[in-house]
């Protein structure tokens, strides 16, 4: 098996880990009905990015990104259903998913105005690459509210492994393919990640806050 070959096997796999990840939270959501640290600002970008990346996928040529990307789209679309369903501020969330459609279609519709397939692909790259970036950045709110909290209790472990893993495996594979588009936004996504499992080790133990509840 040629090295790129099993790269990709790989990439494939943890990216699905990453996706189902997000069950347990999910999960637990649903079960106890309430979203608290349920990072639902995560999944509307996870759906928006997984869109960006299954066109472009098609675009390139790399029908492993569009797959990837599409059973992401339906993925993350799950939980953002499961998220609104059970939250009580449902204007709220269904006003964030109207903006995150809104945002999706006006960037889409820029697209659409090249003419040339090459410019297509650059313009769309370049979009994936931006909210690939601010993806991969959200989850430094996180570390913010445990320092914040002076605890880690809140944080879903499930979903920083499989996260810390994609990052890794996606910073290989777009490596690999040359493409800026694909690597880029995973050098400072796996810096972060790095930095949550330092925040989730240093901060354990519950806040005093916490306790006294």
């Amino acid at each position: 098996m040629e090295l790129m070959t099993a790269v990709e096997y790989w990439t494939t796999a943890v990216t699905f880990l990453m996706m189902a990840s997000g069950l347990p939270p999910c999960y637990n959501m649903y079960k106890n009905k309430s979203t608290k640290n349920i990072p639902f600002i995560f999944f509307l970008i996870s759906e928006m990015n997984s869109l960006f990346g299954a066109c472009y996928g098609t675009l390139s040529g790399n029908y492993i990104v569009f797959i990837i990307n599409v059973v992401g789209f339906l993925l993350w679309g799950f939980y953002i259903i499961v998220y609104v369903f059970v939250s009580k501020t449902k204007v709220r969330s269904i006003g964030m998913v109207l903006i995150m459609m809104i945002v999706c279609g006006s960037h889409l519709k820029y697209v659409s105005t090249f003419t040339q397939h090459k410019e297509m692909t650059s313009m769309l790259g370049q979009i994936l690459f931006v909210w690939s970036i601010i993806l991969l950045l959200t989850p430094a709110l996180d570390i913010i509210a445990v320092i914040q909290q002076g605890t880690s209790e809140g944080m879903s472990v499930s979903l920083l492994i499989g996260c810390a893993l994609s990052s890794l495996s996606w910073l290989l594979y777009g490596y690999m393919l040359k493409d800026l588009y694909i690597y880029g936004p995973n050098i400072p996504g796996t810096v972060v990640n790095i930095g949550k499992f330092i925040a989730l080790f240093c901060y354990k133990k519950p806040s005093k806050s916490l306790k006294s509840e």
